[in-house]
Parts: structure tokens; sequence; C-alpha cells
């Protein structure tokens, strides 16, 4: 079964070229690989650098991860904004710990199993957000490869 992703073309190609101008991939789709959170990390374990789009109702928000999940590291979030993309980096922590259960002290969870972000007030005020936990409706991953890592590890955030 050939997976599609949610984002609309011009989406796409505004996270394409917000960090660096690189072709996606879809790895992981929620609604075809199932919710729970195993079964993303399983998937996506030891893929190098990924990005992950949450679509909920009202929001795209998303993380850019720049090593395999199973590392400490620097997360950089985002959020489409009408004509904008606005980011806001974070950690540096596992990817792992993000999809367990919410965690108050915890600047980004994504709970898979609910389909609930939690997001700190002072990281939704980063990335533009109103003050509320995102309910969603998918999840996706895309590995990401080359330029892309080089350009993203040294842009000034």
């Amino acid at each position: 079964m050939a997976m599609t992703t949610c984002l609309m073309w011009m989406q796409e190609k505004k996270l394409q070229n917000y960090f660096g101008d690189k072709q996606f991939s879809l790895l992981y789709k929620a609604s075809v690989h199932e919710f729970p959170s195993e079964s993303l990390l399983q998937r996506c374990s030891k893929q190098g650098p990924t990005i992950t789009v949450i679509y909920s109702e009202d929001h795209i928000v998303g993380a850019y991860v720049q090593k395999s999940y199973l590392e400490d590291y620097f997360i950089i979030l985002f959020a489409f904004q009408e004509t904008a993309i606005s980011e806001c980096k974070i950690g540096p922590c596992q990817l792992s710990m993000l999809f367990r259960e919410s965690d108050r002290n915890s600047e980004f969870n994504i709970n898979l199993e609910k389909k609930e972000v939690a997001i700190s007030i002072n990281t939704m005020d980063k990335l533009g957000l109103p003050h509320c936990c995102i309910s969603f409706q998918e999840c996706e991953v895309f590995p990401c490869e080359g330029r892309f890592n080089q350009i993203t590890l040294y842009r000034d955030i």
C-alpha cells in the first residue's frame, strides 16, 4: 500500500526550503502503522535525522530530530503559521521520552495513544500557539539526509 503525506504541496515545499531544500520520503504514518508509540519507535529508530509532523484540526506542528532516536540531542520544534514557520529549540533529551505519557515538566510531549500533544506554555509562546493541549488526527515521520543536517545544525535559532 502506497502512503501519501497529509502535507499540502505548498506546506511540503515550505518545510523543504526552510530546512535546506531536501526531498522527504514518508517512513511512518500512524494511521497506517498504528498509533502506539512502540510502533513509531521501532520503525524509526536508527534512521538518523528525522522530521515528525503532527496534524490537528487547527495546527501543524513538528519536531526535527538531529540524530538517531536512541541518542540524547537537541530537538527543533516547529509550527506552521499562516505564511511562515516558527521554531523553538529544546533539549537535550531522548526522543523516546517525547512519546511517553505526558510529563508536566516536559516542554513537548506526543501521546500517540491518546492522540494529544502537550506543549509547555513557554514553548507555545515561542511557537505562536494557543495555550492548550492539542488533539491530533495524524502523525508522520520523514527521514532527512545530506545537506539538510548541516544547514539545520549550524543555523542560528
